[in-house]
């Protein structure tokens, strides 16, 4: 691409512009990336939680003879459950993290458009301008 006909200025600030997309970018993909390994993690502790919810509800069925075992588990299971509920709570902060992280990719590229197309445009004018020289210059000229 050629910049002779730009303005240095225009250059700079697109630069920083582009940069700074580019960074936003960066950073998305790996708030994104993160997001999706805490999602697969907490995935992997719900299953191991219904697996232990279920074990835990059997025993309890197999040992209500013992009062004792009865109370303990069912303090054991107030605690999955309670955690169950706190990976819950966890798991739909993660969606609306992912569904922000969504939206951001989207107007990070709704802006990189707009760059791309500022450049175009000024691309453009600039082309045009340079080929009305000559002909101001031969005006000038007469």
């Amino acid at each position: 691409m050629e910049y002779a006909h730009i303005e240095p200025c225009a250059l700079g600030e697109e630069h920083v512009l582009q940069s700074r997309l580019l960074m936003d970018q960066s950073q998305i993909k790996k708030k994104l990336d993160m997001l999706r390994q805490e999602k697969n993690k907490l995935l992997e502790d719900w299953a191991l939680l219904k697996h232990h919810l279920g074990e835990s509800k059997v025993l309890n069925k197999d040992q209500e003879e013992t009062s004792d075992l009865q109370n303990q588990q069912q303090q054991e299971q107030q605690r999955m459950e309670e955690r169950l509920q706190s990976l819950l709570k966890q798991r739909e902060l993660v969606l609306q993290q992912k569904h922000l992280a969504i939206k951001l990719q989207y107007h990070l590229s709704v802006s990189q458009m707009r760059s791309e197309k500022l450049q175009h445009d000024l691309e453009q004018s600039t082309a045009q301008d340079e080929s009305l020289l000559p002909t101001e210059l031969l005006q000038q000229e007469h």
